[in-house]
């Protein structure tokens, strides 16, 4: 049963919610409202647009067919981390495996990355520094710098 959205209510089923509360299959659901047997309109969840069936006519429908319609199962809590205590600002959950190994790599990266960092500042300090010897205010030409004789 749908209530997410205003537009909806709340004793809407979706064509896959009312299938499994008859214990029917979605498409003969679908051949049922292509008949006119049942009515469905169309309901915006999130960003999509889904069929719903109306609470009250899929009871109709069901008891008129023979058919009994079973509440579904409340859905199940979803555990994230399992500590076995509850969660607290005190007592946080223990993050997974993965999330440890991850955050380790990124740490290991990040002592890569001001390494290299250290790496690119000093060799643009000896770039600067070997630039300055090698070129003397009066350079003169490639020709002249590149054999070291002056032109006449």
């Amino acid at each position: 049963m749908t209530g997410d959205s205003p537009m909806e209510g709340p004793m809407n089923y979706t064509i896959k919610e009312a299938a499994e509360a008859l214990g029917l299959s979605k498409r003969t659901l679908q051949r049922r409202i292509i008949a006119g047997e049942l009515t469905a309109k169309l309901a915006q969840r999130g960003k999509q647009l889904v069929r719903v069936i109306d609470g009250v006519d899929l009871a109709t429908f069901a008891q008129a067919e023979g058919y009994t319609l079973a509440t579904p199962p409340p859905p199940e809590p979803v555990t994230i981390f399992d500590t076995g205590a509850p969660l607290s600002y005190d007592n946080p959950a223990t993050p997974c495996p993965d999330c440890l190994a991850a955050k380790a790599a990124a740490a290991g990266q990040e002592r890569l990355i001001a390494h290299l960092q250290a790496e690119v500042q000093f060799l643009r300090e000896q770039v600067a520094a070997l630039t300055i010897k090698a070129l003397p205010g009066d350079r003169g030409g490639w020709w002249e710098r590149l054999t070291g004789r002056r032109k006449a």
